[in-house]
């Protein structure tokens, strides 16, 4: 049987395009879901990326500061350590330059070397003989810090107190006077005579003919003991021991004497 539509076909049309709307909105909304959704994946993964950089980056930066932190400390406990080490050099130095100070060390050769020079006739040396007194004193640069420490409010630890050492050396003359036929006035002379020469006259060493004093380099006074009558193989003599104190030698007086002599 034959059917027939009535319907106009611009009818037919709009109802077909009415039953197809509902299926294409369907779609769009779901491309428009996906589309969102692999937004948010994307930027999720972008910054989920972000932070695991950041996480490793801050892993490598604190591994470095770690290791810079141990080598800080090793370095610091060396550094200690090579102070401590050069302090402890400096003192052997500063001891070394008092036991023998290069600008002193024929110090006494010269002495003895010119001695006779002062002898006058009928004065001989029976004995020679040099001691020596060392004492520990603090330097003048340990003073000083203490003394800031103080004036300070001695605020903080106390500095380190450095002490040197100082030395004293005393030369003993032990003599006769003899005067053939003479009296004990005269022998008493003699040995006047010879003090006289140790504290006044000047004689010109024979190694840089040089004009000298035997009190150079000493204090100024010549100490004795009493003189002793007395006969040595049958013959009357006067007996006599002169003593001569060296100036103190110190690390401060031969550093300064070194520079000055460098100048």
């Amino acid at each position: 049987m034959i059917r027939i539509n009535l319907l106009p076909q611009q009818s037919g049309g709009k109802a077909a395009s009415k039953a197809a709307t509902p299926q294409g909105g369907t779609v769009a909304v779901t491309f428009i879901l996906l589309l969102a959704l692999l937004i948010t994946f994307g930027v999720f993964g972008f910054f989920f990326s972000q932070k695991l950089s950041a996480e490793r980056h801050l892993a490598e930066v604190t591994d470095e500061l770690t290791k810079t932190k141990t080598e800080k400390s090793t370095l610091e406990r060396e550094y200690t350590e090579l102070r401590e080490n050069l302090d402890i050099l400096r003192k052997q130095d500063r001891v070394l330059q008092v036991l023998d100070p290069p600008e002193g060390r024929l110090y006494w050769a010269e002495k003895l070397n010119i001695l006779p020079a002062y002898l006058p006739d009928g004065v001989y040396l029976t004995k020679i003989g040099v001691t020596e007194d060392v004492k520990e004193v603090e330097t003048k640069e340990s003073r000083q810090r203490y003394q800031k420490w103080v004036q300070a409010g001695k605020k903080g630890k106390s500095p380190t107190r450095e002490y040197t050492p100082v030395i004293k050396q005393k030369l003993q003359l032990d003599g006769v006077s003899y005067k053939s036929d003479g009296t004990s006035d005269q022998r008493l002379d003699l040995i006047i005579q010879f003090y006289n020469n140790l504290e006044e006259e000047k004689v010109v060493t024979p190694f840089n003919n040089q004009e000298v004093s035997f009190m150079d380099s000493m204090t100024p006074n010549i100490l004795f003991d009493p003189f002793d009558q007395a006969q040595v193989g049958g013959r009357p003599v006067t007996r006599f021991r002169f003593y001569m104190v060296s100036r103190p030698v110190t690390a401060e007086s031969t550093s300064s004497a070194g520079s000055t002599a460098s100048k």
